[in-house]
């Protein structure tokens, strides 16, 4: 699981806007589930709790859904955000604290780092 969620986090890491193919990503990580409607020709997409089709959250591009994102990954975070021109930081807990092109994809990323970081102590 750690190596999928380096190669996330590079993803982030990369994006100069909000890109909707990453925010898939991240929902899948987050639980949601993909069904192909073969007679409508469409895909269907439901979150872990719901069996009504649903839109993919806009994580990369919205505050509210990377601060629900970060809450699902890590539960009891502690952390915050912030932004200037032209760029955005994050941190939870005590981990690095983390810039990227916005506030949205520096929380990601943070929830991503927090996560393989408990993870790891887990294993120990």
């Amino acid at each position: 699981m750690t190596k999928q969620l380096m190669e996330l986090i590079e993803k982030l890491r990369a994006l100069k806007q909000p890109d909707r193919r990453v925010d898939i990503e991240i929902a899948m990580l987050a639980g949601y589930r993909r069904e192909i409607d073969e007679k409508e020709r469409r895909v269907l997409w439901f979150d872990s709790n719901g069996s009504d089709p649903v839109r993919i959250p806009p994580y990369t591009s919205s505050i509210d859904t990377a601060r629900e994102f970060a809450r699902f990954l890590v539960p009891g975070y502690e952390g915050g955000c912030s932004w200037e021109l032209g760029f955005g930081s994050a941190r939870i807990d005590d981990g690095p604290y983390i810039e990227a092109i916005s506030p949205e994809i520096a929380l990601c990323i943070a929830a991503l780092h927090a996560k393989i970081k408990r993870e790891t102590e887990e294993q120990l």
